[in-house]
C-alpha cells in the first residue's frame, strides 16, 4: 500500500513537473560542467601595435572573458603617436613591421615615417571595431597582486580629470613598451601568520614610454628651448 502510495505521488510529481516545462520551458541550470572555465577579467597597459594584437589575440582564442586596454595618450598608436621628432621612421622594412592579419599593401616607402605607421595602427583600430575594449588618458600608475584573493589590484589615473581609481583583474598584460627595467617588490609572510606571499608590487613607472631629461649639469639653465626626441614640439624647427 505505501509502495502504491509513494508511486502515485512520483507520477504526479512528474506530471507537475512535464506541463511546468510546456509552460514555462526547460529550467535554467546554476550548475557548470567539472572543469568549466570561469570568467576571467584581463588588463592590458598600452594601446600600441602590441596592445591591438592582444584584443585581437583574446577574440580569435578566448570566450568567456572581460578585457580593457588602459593607454594614457589621447589616441592608439603607442610610441608612433608620442614619437614625432624630425626623421622618425620605422628601422626595418615596412612589408615586416606590420601585423601578419591586417596587412598594408600601400607603404609610402620601404622605410616608413612615424605618421603613416600611426595612420596604420589607427585605420586597424577603427576597422576592426576595437574602440569598446580601450580607455584613452588612462594612465595605470601601479599593479599589486594580491595572493590571499588571487587577482591584480590596478591603480589608473584619469588624466583629463586627474582622479584615481581602482580595477581588479585576474591577469595584467604589459604592452607599454620596452621596459628599462622592471622593480618587484615582494612582501613575505611566513605560513604560521598567514600566506607566504601577501602581496606583490609591479613598479609600471619606468618604461621607456617614459621618458626623462637626461643627467646634464646646467641643463635647465639654458635660456633656450629644451626639445626632447619623444616630446618633440610640434611645428619646433
Amino acid at each position: 500500500m505505501a509502495i502504491s502510495r509513494l508511486s502515485q505521488l512520483s507520477m504526479q510529481l512528474r506530471n507537475a513537473e512535464d506541463q511546468e516545462r510546456e509552460q514555462n520551458g526547460p529550467a535554467e541550470s546554476s550548475y557548470k560542467p567539472l572543469r568549466a572555465a570561469s570568467k576571467i577579467r584581463i588588463i592590458t597597459i598600452g594601446a600600441g601595435a602590441s596592445g591591438l594584437n592582444v584584443i585581437r589575440t583574446l577574440r580569435k582564442h578566448l570566450t568567456n572573458y572581460e578585457h580593457v586596454i588602459y593607454e594614457k595618450t589621447p589616441k592608439v598608436g603607442g610610441t608612433w603617436y608620442e614619437n614625432r621628432y624630425p626623421g622618425c621612421k620605422c628601422d626595418i622594412q615596412s612589408h615586416n613591421y606590420q601585423l601578419s592579419w591586417k596587412p598594408n599593401r600601400g607603404w609610402s616607402s620601404s622605410f616608413s615615417p612615424a605618421e603613416e605607421i600611426e595612420t596604420y595602427l589607427c585605420h586597424l583600430y577603427a576597422e576592426e571595431d576595437m574602440q569598446n575594449h580601450v580607455t584613452l588618458e588612462h594612465e595605470v600608475v601601479g599593479a599589486y597582486w594580491k595572493e590571499n584573493s588571487g587577482h591584480w589590484k590596478v591603480k589608473i589615473k584619469n588624466l583629463k580629470t586627474g582622479n584615481s581609481f581602482e580595477d581588479h583583474c585576474e591577469f595584467v598584460l604589459n604592452a607599454s613598451g620596452v621596459p628599462k627595467g622592471v622593480n618587484l617588490q615582494f612582501t613575505l609572510v611566513w605560513p604560521d601568520y598567514g600566506a607566504l606571499v601577501e602581496d606583490s608590487k609591479a613598479d609600471m613607472g619606468d618604461h621607456a614610454s617614459h621618458w626623462q631629461w637626461p643627467e646634464i649639469s646646467g641643463l635647465h639653465e639654458f635660456s633656450g628651448t629644451l626639445v626632447h626626441s619623444a616630446n618633440w614640439t610640434e611645428g619646433f624647427d
